[in-house]
């Protein structure tokens, strides 16, 4: 095993013969970083102030609401265009790499791409239809004036899962009941309170 290296400020880690090279050099497909995570450097995938966007990648970008990053929606800079949050102040996030050169920046994000998150869900025993009925029938307090509802499905602790209800009247008992995915990377957990699959786990789950 050989020695030990790290890459100095404003350089990755590479498949080129020097190891380290700048972050502006850095194209994705001749020359790669390698080490780079989902979202690697400071302040990468962050809002904050008054920014309306976040950098995801070297590249790519994403929305701030409510100062936090919305990473369902991930945006691409154009051409070779290179994302730096603080360019932010002259108007764009992405900004040319002649002009981030000149500027002697450097992407804020070391990360080639963005690559979503997906939680890991466990095996489980799948549930017996009286089971999921029985679920319904406790969610059903909170949903009383609906014949048919989605609703968190508690025995799921990742909430990439939830269930559709069906009652013949509002003070049956639930007839049909599903267990249900959310089935995209970029909204992988139910929200209760929207009744949708969400980018980021509510706090309830």
């Amino acid at each position: 095993m050989g020695t030990l290296q790290s890459c100095s400020d404003g350089k990755v880690c590479t498949n080129n013969a020097e190891v380290c090279v700048p972050t502006t050099s850095v194209d994705g497909s001749t020359i790669i970083d390698v080490c780079g995570a989902s979202m690697s450097g400071q302040n990468c995938g962050t809002c904050s102030g008054s920014n309306s966007y976040a950098c995801a990648s070297q590249n790519q970008y994403v929305r701030c609401v409510n100062n936090a990053a919305v990473m369902s929606k991930v945006y691409n800079c154009d051409g070779d265009d290179v994302c730096i949050v603080e360019a932010q102040i002259i108007g764009s996030i992405c900004i040319s790499k002649c002009a981030a050169e000149s500027f002697n920046s450097s992407p804020t994000c070391s990360n080639s791409n963005y690559t979503a998150v997906v939680p890991t869900i466990p095996p489980t025993t799948a549930p017996t239809a009286d089971e999921l009925k029985a679920a319904c029938d406790v969610a059903s307090a909170s949903y009383s004036t609906s014949l048919y509802f989605y609703a968190i499905y508690t025995a799921d602790s990742t909430c990439n899962s939830y269930l559709y209800c069906e009652r013949a009247s509002l003070t049956a008992t639930t007839s049909i009941a599903f267990r249900l995915n959310c089935q995209s990377s970029a909204s992988p957990y139910f929200d209760s309170s929207s009744g949708s699959c969400v980018s980021t786990k509510p706090s309830n789950c």
